[in-house]
């Protein structure tokens, strides 16, 4: 899995947000372990989604704000 300098788009900062993976050992090791799980369960992980969870491990992003923002966007799709 390849990780390295993969861009993430924030979309509440507008900015390019690029995950070097390589720099935290740990933080690589946990998004293989959670995207491999997903996968185990029959979820489709793209290296978009590992980007995110790699943020959100290393704290750049905050996972409440993205929680909201994704049930947001689910709401404005189905019209909940």
């Amino acid at each position: 899995m390849v990780i390295s300098n993969s861009p993430c788009y924030s979309k509440k900062s507008n900015f390019l947000l690029v995950i070097d993976m390589n720099a935290n050992r740990s933080t690589k090791f946990t998004v293989s372990q959670i995207a491999g799980l997903l996968r185990m369960e029959g979820i489709v992980v793209s290296v978009h989604d590992e980007a995110v969870i790699a943020a959100i491990l290393d704290g750049t992003i905050n996972a409440a704000e993205k929680r909201q923002s994704l049930v947001e966007q689910f709401k404005k799709l189905n019209k909940v």
